[in-house]
C-alpha cells in the first residue's frame, strides 16, 4: 500500500525540499507586511496581506485546515473564472539589460545600463482532488487550457504582487506523474512576466 502524504509533504518530496526548515507563522496583532496602494504607483491593484497569516484577510484555509500563505489564481481575462491553486511555490529571478564593453588599456569593463529585463518565474505546485480515489482531471484540463492561451494570462498572487507581476507568459510546462499518488498531479510552469502597454490616442 502506498504511503499517504499531505499535499505539502508531497510537494517537498517531489522537488527535493525535505531539508527545508519548517516555520510556524504565528498571528501577530496589527503587524502586516506593510503593503499599501502607494507601493504600486498608478496601477490599480487590490492590496492583500495574506503573506502574514495572522492578518484579517488570511482566512482562506487549505485542505489541511491551515491558513494559506500565498496562493495563485490564473485567468485568461477578468471575465474568466480561471483556476485557483493553493499548493504552489514560486522561483522569481530577473536579468538586467546591461551592455558590458571592454576598453583597451583599462582593467575591467565599462557597464552601460539599458533597462530592467522581464522577470523569470517558475511556478511549481500540486493540483489536489479532495477525494483520495479520484484524479484531478478537471483541474488538469483547466490548467492545460490556460497554458495553451496564445497571449499573456492574468496571475494573481500575494507573493507575485511584491514584484509587481500581474501577468505571465507561459514558455513551457510539464506535468510529471508520481507513483502511488492518485489524487494529486504535480506541475511546473516556466514563465516570464508581461508588462501591459497602454496606447493613448491623441487628437491631432
Amino acid at each position: 500500500m502506498a504511503a499517504q502524504y499531505s499535499p505539502i509533504e508531497a510537494l517537498a518530496q517531489a522537488y527535493g525540499l525535505q531539508a527545508l526548515r519548517r516555520r510556524v507563522y504565528a498571528a501577530r496583532q496589527g503587524e502586516g507586511i506593510g503593503q499599501s496602494s502607494a507601493d504600486f504607483g498608478e496601477i490599480d491593484v487590490e492590496v492583500v496581506t495574506r503573506l502574514d497569516t495572522g492578518a484579517d484577510d488570511a482566512q482562506r484555509l487549505s485542505l489541511l485546515g491551515t491558513p494559506i500563505f500565498s496562493d495563485l489564481r490564473l485567468q485568461r481575462d477578468e471575465a474568466d473564472l480561471g483556476l485557483v491553486i493553493d499548493t504552489v511555490l514560486f522561483d522569481v529571478a530577473m536579468s538586467r539589460n546591461i551592455v558590458v564593453t571592454p576598453v583597451q588599456g583599462r582593467d575591467g569593463t565599462v557597464k552601460e545600463y539599458i533597462s530592467d529585463g522581464d522577470y523569470s518565474v517558475i511556478v511549481r505546485g500540486i493540483l489536489v482532488e479532495p477525494d483520495p480515489y479520484a484524479y484531478p482531471a478537471d483541474q488538469v484540463r483547466e490548467l492545460m487550457r490556460l497554458c495553451e492561451v496564445k497571449d499573456s494570462i492574468l496571475a494573481a498572487s500575494p507573493f507575485l504582487q511584491l514584484f509587481r507581476i500581474y501577468e505571465l507568459v507561459v514558455l513551457d510546462y510539464r506535468l510529471p506523474q508520481r507513483e502511488g499518488f492518485q489524487n494529486t498531479q504535480l506541475f511546473e510552469l516556466n514563465c516570464i512576466s508581461e508588462t501591459p502597454i497602454e496606447l493613448i490616442e491623441e487628437d491631432v
